[in-house]
């Protein structure tokens, strides 16, 4: 259980990083509710379940 979420965590950081790292070639700017989002999106592998856990409509997370 433990070497799934370290991997988990890895991935977690790994994405953030690249997120960063799209953000500064391209000036994009994310705001904190979309990253939160986008973490719980692959988390859970589900846009219904990181819907419910947000507490957001399911649309809100697609965006």
């Amino acid at each position: 259980m433990f070497m799934i979420q370290d991997t988990i965590n890895n991935v977690k950081q790994y994405l953030l990083m690249i997120i960063s790292e799209i953000n500064l070639i391209n000036m994009v700017n994310y705001t904190l509710k979309q990253l939160y989002s986008f973490e719980a999106v692959i988390r859970l592998s589900s846009f219904t379940k990181a819907s419910k856990e947000l507490n957001i409509t399911q649309p809100a997370v697609c965006v």
